[in-house]
């Protein structure tokens, strides 16, 4: 789909265990880096709708991650995204943004290319499709 890009999200449980993935189509992202605020905030939206309480965010964009991270205000054409997903948030009871290398993220670029087979998003719970799992046990070798 021109005009078109998918983010996938995985939450993972204390041990590791991946509990939920979602993938998700956006139309007209306007650059890679607002395609990963956008990924940031779906992250923050999911574990929210999961009622979890104590959560770290993982991702490969510097950027990002550093701007979810200052209390600066945000003047990037991303900057209302950041803004929203730092709000969202403080609902947690603890919360990371941490970088991760891509090499360790590869079940999110897996997950954001099956997001061109749904409509809009689809969400798993538990049961991910077995090549997302096997993509998603490779990363956890390469954190």
């Amino acid at each position: 789909d021109i005009g078109a890009a998918g983010v996938g999200v995985v939450v993972r449980d204390h041990q590791g265990h991946a509990v939920a993935a979602l993938t998700k189509r956006f139309h007209l992202p306007s650059t890679p880096t607002m395609i990963e605020a956008l990924a940031a905030r779906t992250a923050v939206h999911l574990t929210l709708e999961l009622k979890l309480d104590r959560v770290s965010f993982e991702g490969n964009s510097e950027t990002i991650l550093k701007a979810l991270r200052c209390s600066e205000a945000n003047f990037t054409p991303y900057g209302h995204i950041i803004k929203e997903t730092q709000d969202k948030s403080k609902s947690f009871q603890s919360c990371y943004f941490q970088h991760t290398r891509r090499l360790a993220n590869t079940v999110a670029y897996v997950l954001a290319q099956k997001s061109f087979s749904f409509d809009s998003h689809f969400l798993w719970l538990s049961n991910m499709p077995h090549d997302v799992l096997s993509v998603f046990q490779s990363d956890l070798v390469h954190q």
